[in-house]
This record gives C-alpha cells, structure tokens and sequence, in this order.
C-alpha cells in the first residue's frame, strides 16, 4: 500500500498567483494556472499545489524542497507576523475509497483525487490561521470588557474602537472569502467515488462547524464595538452638549457684567 505525505501550509497574505507562477516552475514538471497553481512533478505521486487565498499544498514533496519554497514565500511576504500554520495527511492506494482521520484511501491517484484533498487541506490550514487571528481579537474584546466592568467607561479613544472593528470586519471578510469556498469542484458532479471522498474530508475535518464557530465570533466582536463606539459618541456628545451650556452661560455672563458697568 503506497502512502503519499501531504504537507499543507497557510500565510495571512494572499498570493498573486501569476507573479509566484515562475517560483513553481522552477520545480520542474507540467504547471498550470487558473484559480491555482498545479505543478505536477511526477504524475500520481509528487504535486504542489497554491491557492491565491494564501496556501500551498505539497504531496509527495521532500522536506528540503518544501522548505526551499515556504522560505522564499516568507521572504517575499515580509510582513507575515506568525510562521504559517500547517496541516498534515496521507493519501494511500488500497481497493476501496475510505476516509479516516489522519488518512484518505484512494484505489488510485490522479489529478481530480490530488484537487480535492489539497484544497481541503489547504482551507483546513487557513482556518486554523484565522482561528489564531480571531482569539487575539477575543483577548483585547475581553480586554475591552473587563475594563468597562471595573471603570464603567469606555476604554481608549474613539478612532481607536472603530480601528479595532476595522479589523474585526476585514479578518471577517478573509474568513468568508477564503473559507466560504466550498463549492465542490466540477469533478464531483461526475464521479460517485469523488464526491464521497470531497464529503468524507469535510465532515472529517469539521470544515463547516468550524467555519460557522469563527463567523459567529466575529460577528458577535463587531456587534459588540459598535455598541461601543455608539457609548463613546455618546459620551462625547453629552461633552459637547456641556461645553456648549458653559460657554452661552459665560456669554450671558459677560453681557450681564458689560450691562452693570
């Protein structure tokens, strides 16, 4: 029974797949671009794979060339703040299709079956990217919380806050773009065996649950800082309003004064 390692890796940025195209072929066999990159090093056991939302996929691949490729990622994305988060499998031949846990069984592999467990992989591992992106943005929510329990006042400035739910509704935007791709591939609609491996992977790796969980908190995040940001308003409004009262009371003043001298 032959096993293919499959090695998936995601970055915060997005790629640009046709200025990366030359770094792919440089590996030598047949690439192809559409909506992704597909190198096919050595046909039914050694493919690369890279998805413009920020993920390359190698099975079959050495470790040494995998590095060579995810360092010269790295360092055309400079501004990458984490490694890239990872997701590991193995495809293996044997005479039926089964999908276990850390493992697909396929009768053979080619092209359609190598499709379907790269970009899954590859939207496991981006998932779990924006996971760690979405519990930092939990942490100063709490953060957030904690401090207007305990002070009963909003903290930081005003800019500060709508910032903040920037960042809320642009992680929320990559998560959908990125992760609301499961439409499956046109293969699917032809091949029984094909489809049942596409649905096999994804309830095995929990894409949809995990994907509405990241949603639901973001969403949650947002709505929460826009309460917030409407408390600030507020509270500089009711600033304003006493500024204005102070300064007709200091005119009123002055009149009064110029009209008893």
């Amino acid at each position: 029974m032959m096993g293919l390692v499959v090695d998936a890796y995601a970055f915060s940025s997005t790629f640009k797949l046709r200025e990366l195209m030359p770094l792919f072929s440089a590996l030598g066999g047949d690439s192809k671009l559409k909506d992704r990159i597909v190198v096919v090093l050595e046909e039914g056991v050694r493919y690369v794979l890279a998805y413009d939302f920020g993920a390359v996929v190698f099975i079959g691949v050495d470790a040494a060339v995998q590095k060579q490729v995810i360092d010269e990622l790295r360092r055309r994305f400079p501004d990458e703040a984490y490694p890239p988060s990872t997701e590991a499998f193995l495809i293996e031949t044997g005479a039926q299709l089964e999908v276990r846990f850390d493992k697909v069984v396929v009768p053979s592999v080619n092209l359609d079956v190598v499709d379907i467990v790269a970009l899954i992989l590859a939207q496991s591992a981006a998932m779990d990217f924006y996971a760690r992106d979405v519990e930092e943005i939990e942490a100063e929510t709490d953060r957030i919380a904690v401090t207007l329990r305990r002070t009963g006042q909003v903290p930081g400035k005003l800019r500060n806050l709508v910032q903040f739910i920037g960042l809320c509704i642009a992680t929320r935007n990559d998560v959908i773009s990125t992760l609301a791709l499961f439409d499956k591939p046109d293969a699917t609609w032809e091949s029984e065996a094909l489809d049942k491996l596409w649905n096999g992977l994804h309830r095995m790796l929990e894409l949809d649950d995990r994907y509405r969980a990241l949603e639901a908190k973001l969403a949650m995040f947002q709505d929460n800082l826009v309460v917030l940001v409407d408390l600030t308003r507020q509270r500089h409004t009711v600033f304003l309003e006493i500024t204005v009262v102070i300064l007709i009371l200091f005119e009123v003043l002055v009149g009064i004064y110029q009209l008893l001298k």
